[in-house]
């Protein structure tokens, strides 16, 4: 089983990006996109504690919506193979 993404490779991803690191509250970690002026802060400060799955997938999704890097490309990044989707309609028995 594959170990979870710590704040820590949270972290490198963004810097990798040139993201830069923003004075935040205590116990929590800030990061700037000074382009876009995308914002992304964490209720943590332990790099190397496992995200919180919430982290993650805000991460994901906002450097997805600001053009940064697609969602396909970060769980490529991670080695996190996307799920498949559930069954939304009830099956029909034969």
């Amino acid at each position: 089983m594959k170990s979870p993404i710590t704040y820590g490779q949270l972290q490198g991803l963004l810097r990798e990006l040139q993201f830069v690191d923003k004075p935040s509250q205590p116990h929590c970690l800030a990061f700037e996109h000074p382009a876009t002026g995308l914002l992304i802060v964490w209720m943590s400060d332990r790099l190397n504690e496992p995200a919180r799955k919430e982290d993650i997938i805000s991460t994901r999704i906002h450097l997805d919506q600001f053009g940064l890097l697609s969602a396909t490309d970060f769980e490529k990044y991670f080695g996190v193979i996307p799920h498949r989707t559930r069954r939304t309609t009830p099956r029909q028995s034969k």
